[in-house]
């Protein structure tokens, strides 16, 4: 397989900006504690608390952008196990106020938007929502997702979008939108695009016949994709 292009740095931007700024708190939180240490105030006592509860706040979120990263280096590793008329194009940016497109596969059998999540526990989709399940002390606790189906599909529009518009194929070309979980997941219900596994992710995209491409329509595609990239 050929890498158009590596993984940017959507995710690790916003890694360290959470990672600054809850240090940045943090930072805060001692030196009200220091206060504390010789006046004993109360409010700077509860103001402390505060501080320090949202600078781990930050760190939580630095702690999942992290899990996205190690999501996205594995489903690349896994990719790279395809032939060589195989293209991957990471971490794609097309407009200024739209997310990022994790990765999009080219080759022979079609075009893959993959939206890469690395999850774990339980996850439920009914279609086009999703939420984690906790086991709550008294009851279930439901915890929203957001999307996952959702920006795989919005990915692939703009993907089949933006080949149209290049004329380097005729508007009859699929793009496909699918999720991929690579944590330790556990998933219920049905969603309106595939989920697949890290593990079933080769066979899958190996098992699609949806359209069969030739190597210079892969490499013309592939670089329609490209140099549409406005993340870099």
């Amino acid at each position: 397989m050929k890498i158009v292009k590596e993984r940017g740095q959507y995710l690790s931007e916003k890694q360290k900006k959470h990672i600054n700024v809850g240090s940045y708190i943090l930072g805060i939180s001692v030196l009200l504690g220091m206060y504390v240490y010789f006046s004993g105030n109360l409010f700077v006592i509860f103001l402390t608390i505060f501080t320090v509860m949202i600078s781990f706040t930050f760190f939580g979120f630095a702690l999942n952008y992290g899990r996205g990263i190690e999501g996205e280096n594995a489903v690349t590793k896994i990719l790279s196990n395809r032939s060589d008329n195989y293209y991957l194009i990471n971490d794609l940016k097309l407009k200024e106020k739209s997310g990022n497109i994790d990765h999009v596969l080219v080759g022979p059998n079609g075009v893959f938007v993959i939206e890469t999540k690395n999850y774990s526990g339980v996850i439920i989709c009914q279609g086009d929502k999703w939420c984690k399940y906790y086991e709550g002390k008294y009851e279930p606790k439901y915890y929203d997702l957001g999307s996952p189906s959702k920006q795989a599909k919005r990915g692939a529009v703009e993907i089949k979008k933006l080949i149209d518009e290049s004329g380097v194929i005729d508007k009859s070309l699929w793009v496909e939108a699918l999720v991929v979980f690579t944590g330790d997941s556990y998933i219920e219900g049905h969603s309106t695009v595939p989920i697949i596994s890290l593990d079933g992710l080769h066979d899958y995209v190996k098992g699609e016949k949806s359209r069969i491409l030739s190597e210079v329509q892969i490499k013309k595609i592939s670089n329609a994709i490209a140099e549409a990239d406005i993340s870099t």
